[in-house]
């Protein structure tokens, strides 16, 4: 049954739906409102809520949560985000299953708290040091928030993998009719080959032990073995990064969400988030002008199905990649099509979402 939800009430009801263990965060604006209905809802349900003292402590929390096999999750905005990457980085090394709900603002710095941007979008893919995958999904709707909290909850615990769920201010605070239902996105969960060692870094999905399952897990942020053991070894420090990559990139066919109208179009929009959901608007004006518009919303952000993509838009005459930030998508877009079609950044900055009227003007201009 179909109700009124505000998005983040819907992630924070997909987190409970999707079996969360436990939360632990720090208030912040304009994700707030998840940890308050958690706040409520989790010890009704017999579950850990834990408001810690900053965001340092809450990604340590979740990481260790996600080692002991509980499905765990924070909130957070930008700085605190920032705040979060060092944290971040250990948890994809020691291959922590943990889901961050990271609802982008106006920045940098504290920027505007109460208005919307998209300027995460490198952040939730690089932010950290080193090298190591992150998972990266976006919604476009509350309805999909909520989906996705849910999904990346089995995400998380399959890949053994930190899950970034990148909204922003507008859907988390926008309401709209949601149903709880379960995720329409397809992957095989089938059962994992089992493991004694908690890094096998000959399989790329293993069922390893956890803290607490009677097992020595040997547990260190340093280069180590497949038993957890440090190991500065060349040979090792290979394998293990190798690895690390390897158990994400190699299903990038299989976590690539998106929804698309790319056949046989002159131009293509290209947007994430909330301006995903707008270009379908820009996509129906221009249609009714006459022009073969066509539009490319990306739900996964990270890993890209680069083949994909190129496939999707080397047909097409102009492709425009609409986001509130400088240009960060429209980097990985102009990377992957090299020079196969042109590819023009429409970048919005002023804490607001665009109108699709102004979007397409900016358009009619460049192709006219």
């Amino acid at each position: 049954m179909k109700r009124l939800y505000q998005g983040n009430e819907a992630s924070a009801i997909g987190a409970l739906d999707g079996g969360l263990d436990l939360f632990a965060g720090y208030p912040i604006t304009p994700s707030s409102e998840i940890l308050e209905v958690l706040s409520r809802e989790m010890p009704k349900r017999g579950k850990a809520f834990i408001q810690m003292e900053d965001e340092i402590s809450s990604i340590a929390v979740i990481t260790a949560a996600g080692l002991s096999g509980k499905k765990a999750l924070t909130a957070t905005s930008g700085p605190g985000f920032s705040l979060m990457q060092e944290g971040l980085s250990f948890a994809c090394m020691v291959e922590s299953p943990c889901v961050i709900v990271n609802v982008m603002r106006g920045d940098p710095s504290t920027g505007l708290p109460t208005h919307v941007g998209q300027g995460d979008y490198m952040q939730s893919k690089w932010g950290t040091h080193g090298d190591h995958p992150i998972i990266v999904f976006s919604p476009g709707s509350i309805q999909e928030f909520y989906w996705l909290t849910r999904f990346s909850l089995d995400i998380s615990m399959y890949f053994r993998n930190p899950v970034i769920i990148l909204s922003d201010e507008t859907i988390a605070h926008m309401r709209a009719e949601m149903e709880r239902s379960n995720p329409p996105y397809k992957f095989d969960f089938s059962p994992l080959p089992k493991s004694d060692k908690p890094y096998n870094f000959e399989e790329d999905l293993i069922s390893a032990p956890h803290l607490g399952d009677g097992k020595g897990v040997k547990i260190t942020g340093l280069f180590h073995d497949e038993y957890g053991f440090p190991n500065a070894d060349e040979e090792n420090a290979q394998r293990l990064i190798d690895h690390l990559l390897r158990k994400v990139y190699s299903y990038r066919k299989k976590l690539f969400y998106y929804e698309e109208e790319t056949e046989g179009k002159d131009l293509i929009l290209v947007s994430f988030g909330i301006m995903g959901t707008v270009i379908k608007e820009v996509k129906r004006k221009l249609e009714k002008k006459g022009i073969k518009a066509g539009f490319l919303r990306l739900i996964t952000l990270n890993p890209l199905d680069e083949e994909r993509i190129r496939k999707m838009l080397s047909e097409t005459k102009f492709v425009f990649v609409v986001e509130l930030n400088k240009g960060q998508l429209y980097l990985d877009i102009e990377r992957i099509m090299k020079n196969r079609t042109k590819v023009y950044p429409m970048n919005f900055v002023r804490g607001s979402v665009i109108p699709p009227e102004e979007i397409e003007n900016k358009i009619l201009e460049v192709i006219k």
